[in-house]
C-alpha cells in the first residue's frame, strides 16, 4: 500500500489516497476485501493517471505479485442530488 500512496505524490491531480480491509457485517461484498480510492482533482486528471508511466509501472509490479484475484473500478462524479 505505501507504494500505491506514493503514486499520489509522483502523479499530479491526486488529490487523495485511502484504502482499508473490508469490515462490514452484511456479507454484501461479493468477496472482495479490501477497498482503495483514489480522489482526483478532476476527469481530465484521472483520465492522464491511467496511461501515466508510474501508475502502468506499479500496475505491472501488483499484478506480479499475485495477490490480487480480481478487481472492480468504479469511477464517479459525486451528485449534489
Amino acid at each position: 500500500m505505501a507504494a500505491f500512496r506514493e503514486l499520489a505524490s509522483k502523479i499530479d491531480g491526486i488529490v487523495s489516497f485511502e484504502f482499508g480491509a473490508n469490515n462490514s457485517s452484511e456479507r454484501l461484498d461479493h468477496g472482495m476485501t479490501h477497498v482503495i480510492m483514489l480522489t482526483f482533482a478532476n476527469a481530465q486528471a484521472r483520465d492522464a493517471y491511467l496511461p501515466h508511466p508510474e501508475h502502468v509501472k506499479f500496475a505491472e509490479q501488483f499484478t506480479q505479485m499475485g495477490i490480487l484475484d480480481e478487481l472492480l473500478v468504479i469511477d464517479y462524479s459525486p451528485q449534489d442530488n
